[in-house]
């Protein structure tokens, strides 16, 4: 179901339009139809049938098949049934027209409806239908078709549109990088250089210069040596004044 998922907006629970054929079918298998078409489409299904399709079953004189479809929700198709006095088919489309009239909504099938049917040719007219999952039992087997060659040209036609709207897209794009580029380019080129503010040094002043200079030894040996024979002098100078 990925493809009807994607492309036409599928999505669960699916809608499954079955005829009495299908359930007839299932019952005298011993299927359970529900299970089965759960399993085969691997989601969550609505099975729904046709008051046309209910009438076809009730002359069957299934029992067991008209109990089972009556647990399906009846898919209101405008056809009215037989009126009394009236003879059952007067009323009613056969269930080939009812279910060929209930999916196929002006070309297309609107309702998105999976189609669970025994009629070979009910399903060869939706062959020509695109969007339309067909399900059957063969034997003991229920089997889905393969999507039919309408529904493959739709998906087809829409992949191209979505491919050539991307490039239509992308090309507008593609283009104004293209003339941004060597602009910027030469606009770097021609634009002058800026020094690097890690390599530029601070100016130091001319006090803060002389402060960093250090002073030679020899004149710090000079004042303590002359700090030294003041201190002598004065000694002396003491012990004479004394004498």
């Amino acid at each position: 179901m990925a493809e009807y998922h994607l492309y036409f907006g599928f999505r669960e629970p699916y809608q499954v339009l079955v005829d009495e054929e299908i359930v007839i079918k299932a019952v005298s298998t011993k299927f359970n139809l529900v299970r089965m078409l759960e399993r085969n489409l691997q989601g969550q299904v609505k099975v729904m049938i046709t008051q046309c399709a209910m009438e076809a079953l009730y002359r069957s004189k299934n029992e067991e098949a008209i109990n089972l479809a009556k647990q399906f929700e009846r898919r209101k198709c405008g056809h009215r049934p037989a009126r009394k006095g009236e003879d059952e088919e007067d009323g009613t489309l056969s269930a080939f027209d009812c279910i060929k009239s209930v999916v196929n909504v002006k070309g297309q099938n609107k309702h998105r409806y999976v189609v669970a049917t025994q009629k070979l040719r009910l399903r060869q007219v939706f062959h020509k239908l695109p969007g339309v999952p067909l399900i059957y039992i063969e034997r003991s087997v229920m089997l889905m078709e393969d999507p039919s060659p309408a529904t493959e040209q739709v998906r087809r036609r829409i992949e191209e549109a979505k491919l050539h709207s991307g490039l239509n897209d992308a090309t507008p794009v593609l283009q104004k990088h293209s003339h941004e580029e060597p602009t910027n380019t030469a606009n770097r080129r021609k634009g002058p250089k800026e020094p690097n503010p890690l390599s530029a040094k601070k100016k130091k002043t001319e006090g803060e210069q002389d402060n960093s200079q250090p002073q030679p030894e020899g004149e710090k040996k000079k004042r303590r040596r002359k700090h030294k024979r003041s201190a002598q002098n004065q000694q002396h100078s003491n012990e004479s004044d004394s004498n």
